[in-house]
This record gives structure tokens, C-alpha cells and sequence, in this order.
């Protein structure tokens, strides 16, 4: 519950997108040494990412 309040308390966004710390479906992930890459609607690569 700590982890989902300290998400909740930082991004102004989540409890108007139904992220509140009673709802099941609201899920706190750790990934560590993640490669993440994001595409624009034409495919095209528009940023990387590495954590």
C-alpha cells in the first residue's frame, strides 16, 4: 500500500486515470535492468530507454 500511495502522491494524474489504493486492477511494478523502446502510430522509434 506505501508503494501505490507514493505513486498516487506523485504523479497529479492517477487518481483522476482510477488509480486509488483500493483498486485491484492498480498494480506497482520494480523492473530493473529494462530496455524499453517507444514507437510513434507510423512505427517510427521515438525514444529509448534503458533502467
Amino acid at each position: 500500500m506505501e508503494v501505490k500511495k507514493a505513486v498516487i502522491d506523485e504523479f497529479d494524474w492517477a487518481i483522476e486515470a482510477g488509480y486509488t489504493l483500493d483498486n485491484p486492477d492498480f498494480q506497482v511494478l520494480y523492473m530493473a535492468n529494462v530496455d524499453s523502446t517507444i514507437y510513434n502510430e507510423d512505427g517510427d522509434i521515438i525514444a529509448n530507454y534503458k533502467f
